[in-house]
């Protein structure tokens, strides 16, 4: 799986290469953030190469980390039913699989991971996986066998009204399984917001749909720094894993050749606001929670 996600890497890598040199100026660019309610334009495959290239090693080692503590629980035994809401392009999947890899189990994994966006550079790994294009909010949650639910990234993506439907959605929603597992990671940037919107999918869960927590609900957890005060590092997770230095060194600064070759007015604001940002290679935004829900027994 490691070598597997390094070549998809170098792909997206290429593939933003091949864009970069059809562009004139990269005022695309511009509006790549997270600030506010204000989201990137996934519609363009150019801001997916660039999303991608920024948060694609840290996000397969957070779901790895994850999925990697919901094997070390043992709620669900070795069966996995995995609906991913937001999915992207499918990291968290790759992250189950590395965490299937990495344990001592040979878990059966079916996995359905759900988008509005049509993303490019799904692939499900010769795997009993799927990714369909839709939205959510039209997804029929009724009679459904899936006992892990993972909102990767996802759930403060919706705006208030569609977040309301969502929760109409759970509402309505009847599950096969005795046991479910719910996962939350969050943005770190807004996570107050996003984990209270986790809290309340659990309240549904657990005070309309006849479950019982097993865990606290708590909003959510940070991933603790070292001993000397550091982040920890891609590596330290996945030390066969890493943010390779050529990309690396490359995505932090190659907008200055490009500028250079490519006079623009807006120069000065894009070198300090725009492409200042390198990609993500510690456990520093880490932010989230898992919570596991048993179905109520009821007396005879």
């Amino acid at each position: 799986m490691i070598v597997f996600a390094m070549e998809k890497l170098k792909e997206i890598f290429f593939d933003f290469l091949d864009n970069l040199e059809e562009k004139e100026y990269l005022c695309e660019l511009k509006n790549f953030g997270f600030k506010g309610e204000v989201l990137p334009d996934y519609q363009n495959k150019f801001i997916q190469q660039y999303y991608l290239l920024k948060y694609f090693p840290a996000y397969l080692t957070e779901y790895y980390f994850l999925y990697n503590e919901i094997i070390k629980r043992n709620f669900l035994k070795d069966n996995y039913n995995i609906l991913s809401i937001g999915c992207g392009c499918g990291i968290d999947f790759w992250g189950m699989k590395l965490a299937n890899e990495k344990s001592s189990k040979n878990l059966n994994i079916k996995y359905t991971g759900v988008d509005i966006i049509n993303w490019s550079y799904w692939d499900n790994y010769n795997h009993d996986a799927k990714v369909i294009t839709k939205d959510i909010l039209s997804f029929d949650l009724n009679n459904n066998d899936y006992n892990i639910i993972i909102f990767p990234k996802s759930i403060g993506e919706f705006n208030d009204e569609e977040f309301e439907r969502l929760k109409d959605s759970f509402r309505k929603s009847t599950f096969k399984s005795d046991k479910l597992t719910i996962v939350l990671s969050l943005r770190k940037a807004r996570n107050t917001r996003d984990a209270r919107r986790g809290i309340e999918i659990f309240n549904i869960i657990q005070n309309e749909l006849g479950y019982i927590a097993k865990d606290p609900l708590k909003e959510c957890y940070s991933f603790e720094k070292k001993r000397n005060g550091f982040p920890y590092r891609i590596e330290d997770i996945l030390p066969e894993f890493g943010y390779p230095s050529s990309l690396s060194d490359f995505l932090s600064d190659y907008y200055l050749d490009f500028l250079e070759d490519n006079p623009c007015p807006f120069k000065k604001f894009c070198e300090e606001n725009v492409f200042s940002r390198k990609p993500v290679k510690t456990m520093s935004q880490v932010c989230f929670n898992i919570v596991n829900f048993e179905r109520r027994q009821h007396d005879c």
